[in-house]
């Protein structure tokens, strides 16, 4: 695709992007969907992408703290919350963002690194390990 030297690229979010990237530095080129750009490499800031890429983000990282208030609105006794975070995607933005605006909800976010099932189990077991007053199953 690169040798037939296109007006620009577009990538469908952020493997294919960094693929391309790695192969063209000259080329336009527009990324769709990205999770985190800039933890990728892809560009070095949202406001100055840099280089010959821009492009939009499948999330943008300000939507975890409507996630987790959507959270506290649905169970408003909640007091502890975990997300499963695979860390060889580009998630870490999403937990900082979650570690930040958690505090404010009176909650405290666990974040969970896995990548296998016996992770997810663990990660489970681990966090069931602590009583909370607010089952999420009945809300009870």
């Amino acid at each position: 695709m690169i040798a037939l030297k296109p007006d620009v690229l577009v990538a469908w979010a952020t493997k294919p992007a960094v693929a391309l990237q790695q192969q063209n530095r000259s080329i336009p080129m527009v990324f769709i969907g990205a999770e985190d750009p800039i933890g990728a490499g892809l560009i070095t800031s949202l406001g100055h992408p840099g280089g010959n890429l821009t492009g939009t983000l499948l999330y943008e990282e300000s939507i975890v703290g409507k996630w987790l208030a959507m959270l506290k609105e649905i169970t408003p006794r909640l007091e502890r919350a975990a997300a499963l975070v695979n860390p060889k995607t580009t998630a870490g933005i999403y937990v900082q963002a979650a570690k930040a605006i958690a505090p404010s909800l009176r909650i405290e976010f666990v974040p969970s690194f896995v990548e296998t099932s016996a992770d997810i189990e663990r990660a489970i077991d681990s966090f069931a390990e602590f009583r909370t007053e607010v089952c999420l199953c009945c809300r009870t």
